[in-house]
């Protein structure tokens, strides 16, 4: 085969490769991608032009009366690629900018919140601890919230410096989902959207939640501290499952079945000492305040014991 005859092929081969993308963006393939993996394929669409383009001048550079008896001119191959690019590229740049629009939080929408140019004089952080993140799906959402508020959302700092501070404030598995990526402008926005791509999932963050209501240990005997980490955990959970569409308003007798199988002997028998004879199903809330007033009660109880102990 003649370096022509070559350089031709490869032409065609890179044709084929628009021709099949174009195909897949008509028939909707796209819709499902993840912003991330939108990000990749369109640096590809991007990458294959560049080369298609190229060389298409290269082989016009060649004047050669030969090449336009070929398929590739006859057939106008080079402006129909350039129609499956510009395609291909417009269906991949709105599917990004509409997944970008539904999370304000994406890491491009943090990028540019960020000042261009060097940074002002007030760009520090206040003196606030930031948050650390792991890995674990149940922490996701108060860390995506809390550094999003404190660094992501700031435009005081620069894209440089957001960098800094997640990969200061990750460790574990999240840590290592990001140690390939330098600390540099353009790294941030990349960054953030593989912390969200990996653990912004539905159903894995409630199945998380759900894991810890029914983790809680039992109380083995009374305690102010193990009844208040019981109404503590129970509330966190439901607040995350509800911020994530799950229906917990309508849990109240698994709730109650959950969390009294939790408590000692004496608290238990002291609910239904409070039912009596009602023959009502209780709710949560019911529990809640019983739970609450007990829990103060506790504490009561052993602040009096300890202040009449005597010390030595």
């Amino acid at each position: 085969m003649s370096p022509v005859a070559a350089k031709i092929s490869l032409q065609m081969n890179r044709f084929t490769y628009m021709k099949l993308v174009a195909l897949e963006a008509k028939e909707s393939a796209f819709l499902s991608l993840p912003l991330a993996s939108l990000k990749v394929k369109l640096s590809l669409v991007d990458n294959y032009w560049e080369k298609f383009d190229q060389q298409h001048e290269r082989l016009s550079d060649l004047k050669l009366e030969s090449l336009l008896e070929l398929d590739y001119f006859k057939d106008g191959v080079y402006d129909r690629c350039l129609q499956y690019y510009a395609e291909v590229k417009a269906t991949l740049s709105h599917l990004i900018d509409e997944k970008n629009r539904a999370n304000p939080l994406s890491g491009s929408h943090l990028a540019n919140l960020s000042l261009t140019g060097q940074p002002t004089a007030r760009s520090h952080l206040p003196e606030i601890t930031l948050p650390q993140f792991a890995g674990d799906f149940s922490a996701w959402r108060p860390f995506h919230d809390l550094f999003s508020s404190l660094v992501g959302r700031n435009p005081d700092i620069s894209n440089v410096e957001k960098m800094h501070y997640l990969r200061t404030s990750l460790t574990g598995e999240a840590a290592q989902l990001i140690s390939n990526l330098p600390v540099a402008e353009d790294s941030f926005a990349s960054a953030w959207d593989l912390l969200v791509e990996r653990f912004e999932n539905k159903r894995l963050l409630i199945l998380s939640q759900v894991e810890r209501l029914f983790g809680i240990k039992p109380m083995a005997t009374r305690s102010a501290r193990k009844l208040n980490a019981i109404l503590n955990t129970t509330t966190e959970a439901l607040n995350a499952l509800q911020s994530l569409g799950a229906p917990v308003h309508h849990w109240d007798y698994l709730l109650v079945h959950l969390i009294l199988h939790r408590l000692d002997s004496h608290t238990r028998e002291a609910w239904e000492v409070k039912l009596g004879f009602s023959t009502e199903p209780p709710l949560y809330r019911d529990l809640k305040a019983f739970l609450t007033g007990r829990a103060c009660t506790l504490e009561s109880m052993e602040l009096g014991a300890s202040a009449s102990t005597p010390k030595v």
